[in-house]
């Protein structure tokens, strides 16, 4: 994973992938500040109390909770959004490194679209039903570490899918990624890692692409030796 996690690196100034990072970019903040105003004018513009105090304090509280959730879910609304330029992401990445592999399969559009929308809607639901949990962890210590672990599961394997469909009958993806699971959520917690860093999660979704790109790529190969050696399925 550090080759692969340095191969993407290098790659990251790349025109193409810059140009697509820059539209990811300023459409997912887009959306974002989007949600964070139109909370803050339901909070302001809906009276839930008639005493004063009391609406202060839900409006400071809606607009803390809107960013912690923005920060939350950051990850699969940007890769719903990547997933309209995967292709490019991908293509760029593997006639850099990944030559020999030929041509990609043609991917229906909507095949792409319904599995990042599957996945973020996923994701979503099971963060904000584990939000009173991460919390209550966190007070001991262990509340970023389950953070980590489902979404570490959930965003390998939505990225490993995206990409190992390119390439791969759907029958054949579920094999390769049954027979690597364990290295496919350890990939997803990485992204999930700088998915959760400041800044850095602004190229998160990108370099999660990337780096699932070398993944797949190296796991086929591992998977292929092996059937040809006899020791796998």
């Amino acid at each position: 994973m550090l080759a692969a996690l340095s191969k993407t690196l290098g790659q990251i100034t790349d025109p193409r992938i810059r140009s697509i990072l820059w539209k990811t970019l300023l459409l997912a903040l887009s959306l974002f500040i989007l949600l964070f105003m139109g909370v803050g004018v339901v909070l302001s513009e809906i009276q839930f109390f008639a005493i004063g105090w009391l609406e202060s304090t839900l409006e400071l509280l809606g607009g803390i909770a809107t960013l912690v959730l923005a920060w939350i879910l950051f990850p699969s609304v940007v890769v719903l959004i990547l997933s309209f330029f995967l292709e490019n992401v991908a293509q760029a990445v593997e006639n850099r490194h990944h030559p020999d592999l030929g041509p990609a399969r043609v991917q229906p559009w909507r095949e792409v679209v319904v599995i990042a929308v599957k996945f973020a809607l996923i994701t979503i639901v099971l963060n904000i039903l584990a939000l009173p949990l991460y919390i209550l962890l966190y007070f001991v210590g262990i509340g970023i570490v389950l953070y980590y672990l489902l979404n570490g599961y959930l965003l390998g394997r939505e990225y490993f899918e995206l990409v190992a469909l390119r390439r791969l009958e759907a029958e054949d993806a579920n094999t390769l990624r049954q027979a690597f699971s364990g290295q496919i959520v350890l990939c997803g917690t990485l992204i999930a890692f700088l998915s959760s860093l400041p800044l850095i999660n602004l190229l998160a979704p990108v370099i999660g692409i990337m780096l699932m790109v070398h993944t797949v790529a190296d796991l086929r190969r591992k998977h292929e030796a092996r059937q040809a050696s006899g020791k796998g399925p």
